[in-house]
Formats: C-alpha cells, sequence, structure tokens
C-alpha cells in the first residue's frame, strides 16, 4: 500500500508522509488532538479496528498471536503493531519469551511426535544414547551423577557458594511452592533462613579453613586493595570519580571491602567508615523512585523498588554491627556537585568525630 487516505482531509498521502501529514493536517483544522492518538486514529479508520489497550492485549497476550500473524490477520504493518505495542504499554515478547509460550510448546510437540514419535526429542533412544557417550568421553561414566568428581565439585561449590552441600534439598523444590509467584520480599523471608546456616557454617570453620576460602574468593573476585592511583580501573564511573577525589585529598583506601562476603566500595585505611557509591537507577535512589515502582536489571526480572531499599537497610545493618559507619554518596550529590573534594569532606565533617587519623 504505497498511499493512505487521511481520516481529516480524505486525500491520498504518500505512505511514509501521512504521519506528519495528519500532524499538519490536525492543526489547520483545529483539531487539539496529542500526535500519538491522532495515529491511533488513522490506524482504526484505516483498517476499520477499534484499537484498544483490551483488544491488543487480547491478541497479542491471550490468543498469543505473533507480529506477523496480527499483520497477516489485521493489515497492520511491523512498524504500526511495533508502535502500539509501546503506546499501549505492552511488554514486547523476546525469543526466550515466545519459547515459553502455551501455543509454541503444543507446537513443539506436535511436530516433534510427527517426526520422531515421541513429544521430546531428549526421549529419542539416538539421543540418550549421543548423551552417554559424551559423558562417557567427558567424565568416563554414562551418567553425570555418576561421577564421584562433578559430585564432589557440585558439593564444594554449594558449601563455598550457600554453605550447604545441596541447596535445592534443604529449600525443597522451588517449582512446588511457586517461588516464581512470590514477591521479592517473600524471597528474601525464604532465603533468611539459608543466610543464617551460612553464617553458622563460616563459624564452625577454622582460621586455616577461613584463609583457604577468602583466597578463593579473592581470586573469583579480583578485588582491588589499597588501590591509590589516578588509573583506578574496577567500578563505575561514579566510583572512579570518588577515587581520584580521594586521591587528591591524600586519603588512603580499600576498594571492594568484604564482610561477611557482602563488598562495600570503599574503606577509609585506618578507620571504621565506609564509603558506599550508589547510582540513581541502580539503587533506586528514594528521592527518584516510589517504593512499589518495578526497576529493570539487564538479564534479570523487575523487582520493586522498596526490595532494593530492604537490601540496603541489611547490609548497612551488617556493616554497623561489625562497627563500621556507612555514608552514602548518591549519584545525583555527585552531578551537582560543583567540587567533589568538597562534598566528600562534608560528608566526612558529618561524622567527625567517630574518624580517626588517617
Amino acid at each position: 500500500m504505497k498511499y493512505k487516505e487521511c481520516f481529516i482531509c480524505k486525500k491520498e498521502i504518500y505512505c511514509k508522509s501521512i504521519n506528519t501529514h495528519i500532524k499538519e493536517c490536525a492543526i489547520e483544522n483545529d483539531l487539539n488532538i496529542p500526535k500519538d492518538d491522532l495515529i491511533i486514529k488513522q490506524l482504526n479508520y484505516l483498517y476499520k479496528l477499534n484499537i484498544s489497550k483490551d483488544w491488543l492485549n487480547s491478541v497479542y497476550s491471550i490468543e498469543e498471536l505473533s507480529l506477523h500473524e496480527i499483520k497477516d490477520k489485521y493489515g497492520l504493518s511491523l512498524r504500526e503493531i511495533d508502535f502500539l505495542l509501546k503506546f499501549l504499554n505492552i511488554k514486547k515478547r523476546t525469543i526466550k519469551d515466545s519459547k515459553k509460550l502455551k501455543r509454541t510448546l503444543i507446537k513443539y510437540k506436535t511436530t516433534t511426535l510427527e517426526r520422531y514419535g515421541v513429544d521430546n526429542i531428549s526421549k529419542l533412544e539416538s539421543t540418550k544414547e549421543k548423551k552417554k557417550n559424551t559423558f562417557l568421553k567427558n567424565y568416563g561414566v554414562d551418567n553425570i551423577w555418576k561421577s564421584k568428581d562433578y559430585v564432589k565439585w557440585l558439593h564444594k561449590h554449594h558449601l563455598e557458594k550457600y554453605g550447604k552441600k545441596s541447596v535445592p534439598n534443604n529449600n525443597g523444590n522451588a517449582n512446588s511452592w511457586g517461588w516464581k509467584n512470590l514477591s521479592c520480599i517473600d524471597k528474601n523471608k525464604r532465603l533468611s533462613k539459608l543466610k543464617r546456616d551460612h553464617a553458622v557454617w563460616w563459624n564452625n570453620l577454622t582460621e586455616i579453613e577461613k584463609i583457604e576460602y577468602r583466597k578463593i574468593r579473592k581470586e573469583r573476585w579480583q578485588p582491588k586493595k589499597n588501590y591509590k592511583s589516578e588509573n583506578f580501573s574496577y567500578g563505575s564511573n561514579l566510583e572512579k570519580k570518588i577515587a581520584n577525589s580521594l586521591i587528591a585529598l591524600d586519603i588512603s583506601y580499600t576498594t571492594q571491602f568484604n564482610i561477611e562476603n557482602k563488598y562495600f566500595d570503599f574503606l577509609l585505611n585506618n578507620t571504621k567508615i565506609i564509603l558506599e557509591i550508589n547510582g540513581n537507577y541502580w539503587h533506586a535512589n528514594p528521592d527518584i523512585y516510589e517504593a512499589d515502582e518495578l526497576i529493570k536489571y539487564p538479564g534479570k526480572k523487575e523487582i520493586e523498588a522498596r526490595y532494593i531499599w530492604y537490601m540496603h537497610i541489611e547490609k548497612e545493618e551488617l556493616a554497623e554491627n561489625n562497627g563500621y559507619t556507612v555514608i552514602n554518596i548518591w549519584e545525583d550529590e555527585i552531578l551537582a556537585s560543583d567540587n567533589i573534594n568538597i562534598l566528600i569532606l562534608m560528608k566526612l565533617k558529618s561524622i567527625k568525630n567517630e574518624i580517626k587519623k588517617y
């Protein structure tokens, strides 16, 4: 369709210019309508639809039609469908999301049954044989769970990370009680027992075992200790600015300071003062975000701002219980400051009675 009819003046307009035209046409005809609403009216007029969030949600989320299927069924272009999803605030599916759709799973099972006679490719004897041969080649056994070395490694890994050999066995099957449907706060409550058990495990280690464990953690995270150079290469740009200011102020510091497996941005050497540098988005600045606002981290599910605050409080309490004072410096404070050196000194001045000479 090279030309489209304008719903206002009824003229045939070249399709690539239609949005610009209807905006100008609305001004000429004294129609006080926002640009995006004009586009919706144009699409309704052109395709004889009654577009709304409920309609698109029904088609896209309930019927689970793909973008191409919507295009073929209703005549909308992919660009127009993409605009509607954004305008009506409907999350666009990723490839990963599409694979989890009920109709996709049914289609997969149907196709697999027609081609191979089973509803899952893993049930094929040829697939099972291939897995056995791979396990035999890599581990010397036909099933990974028969490998004592693998089980030993897995237990060691869980002990290092959780303080238990088998986390699922001690916390129950996550799917059976609906882990995915729990709120972030409820998840944290369920994990609190695991954290307590980890603390008990840690306290029962000998000093030599603790030293060995710290070595493993150090190799994994590679923290920069007692760093005092302008070529600060660890952390965010905000941390670099603070590091350079500390250097300018001749304040010695340690980065990624560890307290009971929690890492803090800066420890001022020879003091019990910790500086935490918080980005507005990543740490859900309370001056910007409401408690129930959702924060989306790359590659992770959305979590409520209040849960991020809850984790901050827990972390600060951990430091304070170990005798440290935590100073939070927010991104907006850094960006609004003409002189970061003065900002740091003012923060330190507020707790000057607790500062030891550095």
